[in-house]
């Protein structure tokens, strides 16, 4: 859905991660939509096992919100909850790749936050990756204020 840059806060002296919705997606008020659905269910909830919002907004021309940047990608699975009608991306699970006792345990932590979702469903994707392996980043240098957080 977007593709995924590591930046740098230099207003707060911390790196984040900023998912910028992919062009052809952008003019697509559906994704659009979808893509703001997902950040403000995942900025909704504060916790450990879901990724930070920081931010979202517009910056030429494309969207895109800030985010906790995570390290630790190869050894990450992700986790999806699902409303009925959009899957919101909403933790992170690091060093649990093959613990799946620990994987479950960390992700019914993330559910247990979710009580307005009226249906849940969770699944442990290992082969999703919302932010790239490091060697595979694009470095930004976020200068503009728009740009972080």
């Amino acid at each position: 859905m977007g593709d995924v840059y590591r930046a740098r806060d230099e207003r707060l002296g911390r790196t984040v991660a900023i998912k910028v919705l992919r062009a052809a997606l952008n003019a697509d008020r559906e994704q659009w939509a979808r893509f703001l659905r997902e950040a403000q269910a995942a900025s909704a909830l504060q916790s450990s096992n879901i990724a930070t919002i920081y931010d979202i907004g517009e910056q030429d021309g494309a969207d895109r919100h800030c985010e906790l940047a995570v390290r630790g990608f190869k050894d990450r699975v992700g986790m999806g909850v699902n409303d009925g009608s959009t899957t919101y991306y909403i933790a992170s699970l690091h060093g649990l790749r093959g613990d799946a006792d620990a994987a479950v345990k960390h992700l019914a932590k993330a559910v247990e936050l979710l009580p307005a979702l009226a249906r849940v469903r969770a699944g442990i994707d290992p082969d999703f990756d919302p932010v790239r392996e490091e060697a595979a980043f694009k470095e930004l240098m976020a200068e503009a204020p728009a740009s972080t957080a």
